[in-house]
């Protein structure tokens, strides 16, 4: 996806996102056919490791072939099954058929995550937009030790034509 492309998309989101109950369902059936289907994951593991160390040092090779020395203020990231993720502006978007989830970029960060993340649900046959759902978060601590989940809940529905 190019970068026009991905801050269309983040204008889209930021439309959808927008304070009231309902939602404009051109800009959702607009965003439905814009964003690409992310790739599923087809491993049963996942994992993702990364490093940021002063002291580190690590060499390695583009996709030219040429070799690279990252200073040691960047972070290095090793991942293995997990899903695409676009990045368009401030959001994480995973496009599967018949449902969009949009995150925002930093909301691992925050320790509350209510309202972090939604989900467009649309009809995958005609990309019209049925309602859209926001994340919310149950938590318990117990000794010192946090455990949350969280669900999506009805937020918005699509405003009539």
């Amino acid at each position: 996806m190019d970068q026009v492309t991905k801050l269309e998309v983040a204008r889209l989101v930021d439309l959808l996102a927008s304070p009231g109950r309902e939602f404009d369902s051109e800009v959702a059936e607009r965003l439905c056919r814009l964003l690409p289907l992310t790739k599923p994951n087809l491993s049963p593991f996942s994992m993702s490791v990364s490093n940021s160390s002063e002291n580190s040092e690590a060499l390695g090779l583009t996709s030219t072939g040429r070799s690279i020395d990252p200073s040691s203020d960047q972070e290095q990231q090793f991942r293995i099954g997990e899903s695409d993720i676009h990045r368009c502006g401030l959001y994480k978007i995973v496009h599967r058929p018949g449902r969009i989830d949009i995150e925002h970029l930093f909301a691992e960060t925050i320790e509350d995550q209510d309202g972090q993340a939604c989900r467009l649900i649309y009809r995958a046959s005609d990309y019209r937009p049925l309602r859209l759902l926001l994340q919310k978060e149950v938590s318990l601590t117990f000794a010192g030790i946090r455990f949350a989940f969280s669900r999506f809940v009805r937020w918005k529905r699509p405003r009539p034509s």
